[in-house]
């Protein structure tokens, strides 16, 4: 697997896990901008797949769920 598909995942898997989050405990994706403390536009670009997140803004979003910055771009199982 190249390092572009590998990226592509591990975004995806982010996307996922936050939607998830958001699922779980009721909120839109403006509050949880708010409560990570990162700009809604950062992520809503993130989550339309525009952009890619900076390292600090994964660091913001792992510590606001509550995760390490590894779990939160650690790959789920498939199968």
């Amino acid at each position: 697997m190249d390092i572009k598909t590998k990226i592509i995942e591990v975004e995806d898997c982010v996307r996922r896990k936050i939607r998830q989050y958001c699922t779980q405990e009721k909120i839109s994706l403006y509050a949880f901008a708010l409560e990570a403390k990162i700009s809604y536009s950062t992520l809503r670009d993130f989550m339309n797949e525009k952009t890619e997140p900076k390292l600090g803004t994964l660091v913001l979003i792992a510590d606001y769920m509550g995760l390490t910055l590894s779990k939160l771009v650690e790959l789920e199982e498939s199968g």
